[in-house]
C-alpha cells in the first residue's frame, strides 16, 4: 500500500471520531493540519487554519505517529488545552560544555522519536554508555577540535563507533 493510502485511511479514522486534526504530506514530510490557537507570536486572536510541523517522513511508521499526534492534539483542544510550546522550535544556544552538549542530544533524541521501552533502551544502553565516558567539562569547542578525539553528532545517531 503506497504512502497515499495509508494516510488517506489514517484520515478517514480520524474523522470517523472527529478528531478535527488531518494529516497532510508536504514533500517527504508530514504535517497535521487543523484550526488551531494562535500561535504566540502571531497577532491573529481567533483560531484559524494551521498546520504543525512533525518532523517525521512520509513513510508508514511517520504515518503512525503523526495519527497518534493528531489523536492528542484533538484531545487537548476538545479540553482547551493545547499549548504550541511542545511544537515550536526555539533556538538554542551552542552548549558549551559536553554535559550541556549530552542534555541537548538527549532532548533532541527524544523529540524525533517516540519515548518508549525501546527507545529507553538504545538510549541507556548505547548512547549514554558511549557519552558518559566524555569529560564533563571539555569545553564543545575543544572536543570538535582536538586531533586525536573525534565525536560526530551525526555518526553517533545512525550508530556508528566513535573514532
Amino acid at each position: 500500500m503506497n504512502i497515499d493510502a495509508r494516510i488517506a485511511q489514517a484520515n478517514g479514522r480520524l474523522k470517523s471520531v472527529r478528531v478535527g486534526i488531518s494529516i497532510e504530506q508536504k514533500g517527504s514530510r508530514l504535517y497535521l493540519r487543523g484550526t488551531l490557537p494562535p500561535r504566540p507570536s502571531s497577532s491573529q486572536k481567533q483560531a484559524y487554519q494551521q498546520r504543525i510541523s512533525l518532523g517525521v517522513h512520509a513513510n508508514p511508521s511517520g504515518v503512525k505517529m503523526a495519527e497518534s499526534e493528531a489523536r492528542k492534539v484533538g484531545a487537548l483542544l476538545d479540553c482547551k488545552q493545547f499549548e504550541w510550546q511542545p511544537y515550536i522550535k526555539i533556538a538554542t544556544a551552542t552548549p558549551q560544555t559536553v554535559s550541556e552538549w549530552i542534555e541537548q542530544f538527549e532532548v533532541n533524541y527524544f523529540q524525533n522519536r517516540e519515548r518508549n521501552d525501546k527507545t529507553l533502551t538504545t538510549w541507556n544502553g548505547y548512547h549514554i554508555k558511549v557519552l558518559r565516558k566524555l569529560s564533563k567539562d571539555v569545553a564543545t569547542y575543544g572536543l570538535r577540535n582536538h586531533e586525536v578525539f573525534r565525536l560526530d553528532f551525526d555518526l553517533l545517531q545512525q550508530g556508528c563507533k566513535v573514532v
